[in-house]
């Protein structure tokens, strides 16, 4: 009869385990590749004392629980004890294969929010808890808005994914942890959450208004808004535009390229980028609008005027259409571009926290000029709400919808890469028409 094994108490040791002579416990068993590995603990029961000057760890039956239940889902207990969040990370990025500037994005995202907090730390070690934590902190000591924090979720939910997917995590805990959230802030979330909503006429009007009005004390900026809301390009690609993609001859406005600026994989420093927009329906040719065309003429004067000059000398990738065996194809070259047309006082491009900045500021001044001039009227000042680089571009095509434009040509023009996006900004306008024939129905009905 084989020897009952005991450990230094008379307690019985099971089938692989273990008690050294220095009093420490170790768990022996086989992993999903075959191979023998060890787990250790200075405990056996959850209830025992730990040692006077040792590391307080999970007993050896919680290892024993934890390693049977991994392995019975076929988690690989080998990889999951060293697999860092920064490891996740980095497989994401490879098995992706992301368009440089979304690349850029989420390194900046990651770097900035979920590397401070769980980067080093062991993957299988975070829990819902620990994710609800953060999430919380982000709201309590960041005072960050929803719509960030939603951002930082997209990100981090897909990297815990490829723990799941690869068989070195038991579960994403991230999703349960980011409802938790969302329903214990409802309030904070329901009132702060930006919804993109496009300028109203009556806002588009009298703001462009008093922006025309006061150009001098807004050098330059006129000229941007009205590009903004003239092209409706995106605010990386407006940027980005250089003199050559300008033709006047022909009233036309080539994209093909936009500024990225984010940190380079390999020096690891800030820098600027020409990279290819963000799909290959975003190269296109802009019809440029009359007062379009005015404002960069004003913005070439106003230039000249100043002796202000591009600097920037950008390096990168474009799209560009060629011809092969008689079928037209968009592939990537590579470019070095300056000339550029909207510059800071420094003659550098302008990039689009710095539009984001200086268009808050103009709203502001426009709000209170605007509240002590409706005062003096007796009337209701028409405010501005606060708006990013992307609602310019949401309200070109709000007014591209609302002017009946075909809804192909407008998802074109905006560089779409389907017309979904567009024909739900058009859906949204004809829901606004029914709800107020419906308002003004009633008004005039005598119902009750």
């Amino acid at each position: 009869m084989a020897k009952v094994r005991t450990d230094k108490k008379g307690r019985k040791l099971d089938k692989g385990e273990y008690q050294n002579p220095d009093g420490r416990y170790f768990y022996i068993y086989t992993d999903i590749n075959g191979k023998q590995c060890r787990a250790y603990s200075w405990r056996l029961k959850d209830t025992d004392k730990v040692p006077k000057g040792k590391k307080c760890d999970k007993s050896l039956y919680a290892l024993e629980a934890e390693i049977k239940s991994e392995l019975q889902k076929g988690i690989d207990t080998t990889k999951a004890k060293k697999l860092t969040v920064d490891d996740l990370f980095d497989k994401f990025l490879e098995i992706r294969k992301l368009r440089e500037s979304t690349e850029t994005n989420y390194r900046y995202m990651y770097e900035k929010f979920i590397q401070p907090t769980f980067g080093k730390r062991k993957a299988k070690e975070i829990k819902k808890s620990h994710i609800a934590k953060f999430y919380k902190s982000l709201i309590d000591d960041k005072k960050l808005k929803p719509n960030t924090i939603e951002n930082i979720h997209t990100l981090l939910r897909p990297i815990l994914q490829v723990g799941v997917d690869d068989d070195t995590l038991v579960k994403n805990y991230s999703i349960a942890a980011y409802n938790e959230i969302r329903n214990g802030y409802k309030d904070y979330w329901d009132f702060n959450t930006v919804k993109k909503s496009s300028f109203t006429k009556d806002q588009q009007e009298a703001f462009m208004n008093y922006v025309r009005e006061n150009q001098e004390q807004y050098d330059g900026w006129y000229n941007i808004l009205v590009a903004f809301l003239g092209t409706g390009c995106r605010v990386s690609e407006l940027v980005g535009l250089t003199w050559d993609d300008v033709d006047f001859n022909n009233n036309t406005i080539l994209i093909n390229h936009q500024v990225q600026y984010g940190k380079a994989k390999d020096s690891g420093k800030f820098e600027k980028r020409i990279v290819p927009p963000k799909t290959k329906a975003g190269l296109r040719p802009i019809a440029m609008p009359k007062k379009v065309r005015a404002a960069l003429l004003n913005e070439k004067e106003r230039q000249m005027k100043q002796a202000l000059f591009s600097h920037d000398v950008i390096s990168g990738t474009r799209w560009k259409q060629v011809t092969e065996n008689n079928r037209k194809k968009i592939v990537e070259e590579s470019v070095t571009l300056s000339d550029f047309i909207f510059l800071n006082r420094f003659g550098c491009v302008q990039l689009p926290h710095n539009t984001n900045r200086a268009f808050e500021r103009i709203r502001r001044d426009y709000n209170n000029y605007e509240i002590d001039l409706a005062n003096k009227e007796h009337r209701e000042p028409i405010e501005m709400p606060h708006f990013s680089n992307h609602i310019l571009r949401h309200t070109f095509i709000t007014r591209a919808c609302e002017a009946g434009g075909d809804i192909d040509v407008i998802s074109e023009m905006s560089g779409h890469s389907d017309t979904s996006t567009t024909r739900n900004i058009y859906n949204e306008i004809q829901q606004g028409r029914r709800e107020k024939a419906v308002t003004d129905l009633e008004s005039k009905m005598l119902i009750g």
